[in-house]
């Protein structure tokens, strides 16, 4: 008797435990695509920086940004 109570709380533990773990999959996928990322701005500055673009393409892209 007790091992299978123990077997069911495991059971149901995992189960539990995958049902939380699956929530918290799915709600993170749906976060703004923005979130932990470099913003498109500071990529444009970035690129300035290492004279890939000039100055008259960085004030369009900041324009374009915005």
């Amino acid at each position: 008797m007790e091992i299978s109570l123990l077997i069911m709380v495991l059971f149901w533990g995992i189960v539990f435990g995958f049902i939380i773990w699956l929530v918290f999959r799915l709600t993170r996928q749906n976060a703004p695509a923005n979130s932990g990322q470099r913003n498109l701005l500071d990529i444009a500055r970035e690129r300035y920086v290492r004279g890939e673009i000039n100055k008259n393409q960085f004030e369009q892209l900041k324009k374009d940004l915005a």
